[in-house]
C-alpha cells in the first residue's frame, strides 16, 4: 500500500468509527427510554437515582487526536461536567461548544443548542435553574436531592 492508500483507509475507518459511536449513543438512549417506559407501564416508580452517566461516556473520550466528535447532547454534558456545580447560561454553553468545535454549524446554530438544552431539561438530564440557564442534576454533581 502507498501512503495515500493508508491515509485514505485511515480516514474511512475514522469516519466509520464516528458514525458507529453516534449510533451507539442513539441505541443507548433508546434502550434507557424503553427500560424506563416498561417500569412505568408496569406501575413501578421511576428510578430516581438514574444518572446521565449511564448514557454519556466521560468527556475524555472526546478530547485529543483520537477523540470522537460527540453528539450535541454528549457535548453539552461533557461541557457542563467541566464545572459540575456551575449554572450555565445558554450563551456560555454555546461559546464552550464552539471553542471545542462541537457546536452545530449554520445560521440556526444557537437556536439548535437552546432547543437541545430545553429538551434535556424536560427529560430530566439537566436542571433549568432560571430562564435560559441550566446545570447538571444534583445526582450528577455528586449531591443528594
Amino acid at each position: 500500500m502507498t501512503r495515500e492508500e493508508f491515509d485514505q483507509r485511515i480516514a474511512e475507518l475514522e469516519k466509520e468509527r464516528d458514525e458507529l459511536a453516534q449510533t451507539h449513543e442513539k441505541v443507548e438512549r433508546l434502550l434507557a427510554w424503553h427500560v424506563e417506559g416498561r417500569r412505568l407501564f408496569e406501575g413501578e416508580a421511576p428510578e430516581q437515582d438514574r444518572t446521565i452517566t449511564e448514557l454519556f461516556p466521560p468527556a475524555e473520550a472526546f478530547y485529543g487526536p483520537r477523540g470522537v466528535k460527540p453528539t450535541l447532547r454528549q457535548a453539552i454534558v461533557a461541557t457542563m461536567r467541566s464545572a459540575p456545580g456551575s449554572e450555565w447560561p445558554n450563551s456560555e454553553v454555546i461559546a464552550a461548544l464552539d471553542r471545542h468545535g462541537w457546536g452545530p454549524q449554520g445560521n440556526n446554530a444557537a437556536h439548535i443548542v437552546r432547543s437541545k438544552l430545553a429538551e434535556m431539561a424536560r427529560m430530566g438530564e439537566l436542571k433549568n435553574v432560571a430562564r435560559g440557564t441550566y446545570m447538571l442534576p444534583d445526582h450528577e454533581r455528586g449531591e443528594d436531592s
